[in-house]
C-alpha cells in the first residue's frame, strides 16, 4: 500500500480534514494501493464506513492522491453535512425503467456534489492541466462513439460520464471539443444537466435541492417513463422552516399509497410528494393493518415536525 502522509496535503485539503475528524468519533482511516493509471475517473475512490461504523476513504489508482484524495474528503464532508441526497426506497428490479431510475438518482447526486467540490478545488489550485487531461482521457476511455446499438441505461450511464467530465475539465476546454461529434447523446444529456447546474444555486441546501428536481425534470423531457416522473420513484429529503414544521403535513404534501414495492420488505409505501415541486420528499415503509387503521388520515392532520420526529425523517434545516 502507498503511504499517505497528511502533511504533504493541500493546506485546504488539510483544513477539511481536520474539520471531518473532529466531527468522527475515530479518525478517518485512508488506503491508497500501489496501483497507478494516468487516467482519472470517478471510480479511482470511494468513501464509506466499516462494520464499526468508523469511516474511511479507499483510493485505487495512487497517480494523483492530491486531486483524488480532497474530491473523496469533499464527497464526505458534504454528506455529513446534512446537505439533501437523493435516496432509492423503492424496489424498481421488475420494472422496465428501475435500472434507469436507480443510475439517474445516483448520477445526479455525484453530479451536484462534483459541481460543489470542483469549484473548491479550483480555487484552492488543486485542479491544474494535468487533472483536466487526465479526466478527459478518463472519459474518453469509457465512453464509446457514436449511438448505435446503445440502450438508454448506456446513453444515461455515458452522459454522466460526459457531465463528470464537462464539470471537472471545463466545457469550453479545447481538448472536449470534439465530444459533441463523438457521443452525440451522451454529450446531448450531459449538456443539458451541465446547463441545469448552472442556472442554479448550490450555495445552500434549498439551492442544492432546487438544482437536484430541476435535474429529475430534465431527464423527464429527455426520457419517457411512460407516465411516472423521477421525482416520483426517488426521495430527496426537503428544506424545512420552523413554520413549516408545525404545519399540518396535508398542507404541504399529497399524502397517498405508491404502486410500487417497497425496497424494504413493508406491505406498503406511503409517498410525501410535494404540492408545489412534486417531489417525493419521504415515503414511509408500513404494514397493512396500520395503513388500514386509518393513518393515512391521521398522517394528513398530523404536525409534520411530529412525523418527522416519529418516524426519524430526513431533513434540513431552512
Amino acid at each position: 500500500m502507498t503511504e499517505f502522509n497528511v502533511d504533504n496535503l493541500n493546506p485546504a485539503t488539510q483544513q477539511v480534514l481536520a474539520t471531518v475528524n473532529k466531527a468522527l468519533p475515530n479518525p478517518l482511516h485512508v488506503a491508497i494501493a500501489d496501483a497507478s493509471d494516468p487516467l482519472l475517473r470517478p471510480s479511482d475512490a470511494r468513501y464509506g464506513y466499516d462494520d464499526n461504523d468508523d469511516a474511511y476513504i479507499q483510493i485505487d489508482n495512487a497517480s494523483n492522491i492530491e486531486y483524488t484524495f480532497s474530491r473523496e474528503l469533499s464527497h464526505l464532508f458534504i454528506d455529513m453535512g446534512g446537505y439533501p441526497i437523493v435516496h432509492n426506497e423503492l424496489d424498481l428490479e421488475k420494472d422496465p425503467s428501475g435500472k434507469l431510475v436507480a443510475d439517474v438518482a445516483t448520477g445526479i447526486d455525484d453530479a451536484i456534489h462534483v459541481a460543489i467540490i470542483t469549484s473548491w478545488q479550483r480555487k484552492h489550485g488543486l485542479i491544474d492541466g494535468d487533472v483536466r487531461t487526465a479526466i478527459i482521457k478518463g472519459v474518453e476511455a469509457d465512453v464509446t462513439p457514436g449511438d448505435d446499438g446503445k440502450e438508454a441505461e448506456d446513453l444515461v450511464r455515458e452522459g454522466l460520464t460526459v457531465l463528470d467530465g464537462l464539470i471537472v475539465a471545463g466545457i469550453d476546454n479545447p481538448g472536449i471539443a470534439a465530444w459533441q461529434d463523438q457521443y452525440p447523446s451522451a454529450f446531448a444529456i450531459a449538456g443539458q444537466l451541465y446547463a441545469t447546474i448552472l442556472q442554479n444555486d448550490l450555495q445552500d441546501a434549498r439551492g442544492i435541492r432546487r438544482t437536484i428536481i430541476a435535474m429529475f425534470k430534465a431527464f423527464d423531457d429527455m426520457f419517457d417513463l411512460e407516465g411516472v416522473s423521477f421525482g416520483q420513484l426517488v426521495v430527496v429529503p426537503p428544506v424545512l422552516s420552523e413554520r413549516q414544521l408545525r404545519q399540518p403535513a396535508g398542507a404541504l404534501f399529497n399524502i397517498e399509497l405508491t404502486p410500487y414495492k417497497s425496497a424494504f420488505d413493508a406491505d406498503v409505501v406511503i409517498a410525501f410528494t410535494g404540492v408545489t415541486d412534486g417531489q417525493v420528499a419521504f415515503m414511509l415503509h408500513e404494514d397493512q393493518a396500520t395503513l388500514e387503521a386509518g393513518l393515512i388520515a391521521e398522517l394528513i392532520e398530523m404536525p409534520l415536525g411530529e412525523i418527522i420526529s416519529r418516524y426519524q425523517l430526513p431533513f434540513s434545516a431552512r
